[in-house]
């Protein structure tokens, strides 16, 4: 993401978009309510000069909308923002006041119109243009069962799910074909799934034992030039459950610092520490956390970004005064939205979890 213009004060910041990964932060920035200012395409229809209405057709056109629903389509590779249109050219009739969706794509460039640009807002916009994140290829294999999927900002998708029936050792030349077979059928999909990727990635595989170790040393001697870029890390299981358990425990950290399900799912953890402690130091639904606000408590705000799209006018009026006074107070703010097993924790105790900066009794 590049920023072309920024005025602080009057709310205003203007982006071009330069991958999938800024749409994916785009749905954080522009909320309902905001001012959108793009090129688009619609349908008008035109009349003649004997005032009969005319078969439409598409015009490109620049237009102002207000915001009203933001959907992030991570297979169509584009940002859906839908609302009413304000501004648009006058030779367009019945354009103005007309709904509209404006698709955001790579290489689109908007202007986003703010009663109020939040400091964490403006930070995280200067992180994204200086920082790019590098997408990897989680393999999580156990004895016969194996999971691939790529590990983005947003979180992971799940590319390959290969199952195995493996013989056991009496039966050695059926159980030494069976696992070649089952290597082989692993290392195609990584393949595949390496060539589906706009960069080269790193290739992380973790699992128990020495399965990993195995299947690494079979992948790499079959496709010599991807040893390079592979790094192991253990985990208790294979699948989709040692997907979800490395990005847990943040084992991965040390690979992809700057992953941001790793990093979300650290953070929910770590806070999830002291509500198990029952330490006092931590807090979590809304109301709670609200009237610890209020009192200057909190030290680190987790938001689910899937609550965010369950709120009503009076719900964000709220939650920004929340966040007012955390950054007031010096607190950091930050917003979840990777699907991980985390998140899920995150949203049955109401989508907003704080740790304090004293324990709640004091308050």
């Amino acid at each position: 993401m590049k920023i072309l213009e920024l005025d602080e004060e009057n709310g205003v910041v203007k982006l071009r978009v330069e991958d999938i990964e800024d749409l994916w932060n785009l749905r954080i920035l522009v909320k309902p309510g905001d001012l959108i200012e793009a090129k688009t395409v619609r349908m008008v229809k035109l009349r003649t000069e004997m005032g009969d209405v005319r078969e439409g057709r598409r015009f490109p056109m620049d237009i102002t909308l207000k915001v009203e629903v933001v959907e992030f389509d991570r297979y169509g590779r584009r940002l859906r923002v839908r609302g009413v249109i304000l501004d648009a050219p006058e030779r367009f009739e019945g354009v103005k006041g007309s709904y509209h969706t404006i698709n955001v794509k790579p290489g689109s460039i908007i202007t986003v119109r703010k009663e109020k640009l939040y400091g964490y807002e403006l930070d995280r916009l200067r992180k994204l243009c200086v920082s790019r994140f590098t997408p990897v290829i989680l393999v999580s294999i156990d004895r016969d069962e194996a999971s691939i999927a790529v590990l983005r900002g947003y979180g992971y998708e799940i590319r390959a799910d290969i199952q195995s029936r493996i013989p056991g050792k009496s039966d050695l030349e059926s159980r030494e074909a069976e696992v070649l077979k089952f290597y082989s059928d692993i290392a195609k999909a990584v393949i595949d799934t390496v060539n589906s990727l706009e960069v080269k990635p790193m290739i992380i595989v973790v699992g128990p034992g020495h399965y990993k170790n195995l299947f690494v040393e079979y992948f790499s001697s079959v496709y010599p030039a991807y040893s390079d870029r592979i790094r192991l890390c253990t985990v208790s299981s294979g699948g989709i459950s040692g997907l979800a358990e490395a990005l847990r425990s943040g084992s991965l950290s040390r690979y992809i610092s700057e992953c941001r399900a790793v990093e979300e799912s650290m953070l929910i953890e770590n806070v999830l520490k002291e509500v198990g402690r029952g330490s006092g130091l931590a807090a979590y639904g809304f109301d709670e956390v609200e009237k610890l606000s209020s009192y200057g408590a909190v030290k680190l705000l987790l938001v689910s970004e899937r609550m965010l799209d369950k709120l009503d006018s009076e719900g964000w009026s709220r939650l920004y005064n929340v966040i007012e006074g955390v950054e007031r107070m010096g607190g950091e703010v930050r917003f979840i939205g990777c699907d991980t097993e985390a998140h899920d924790k995150l949203i049955a105790l109401g989508g907003i979890l704080a740790l304090l900066r004293y324990p709640s009794q004091y308050c």
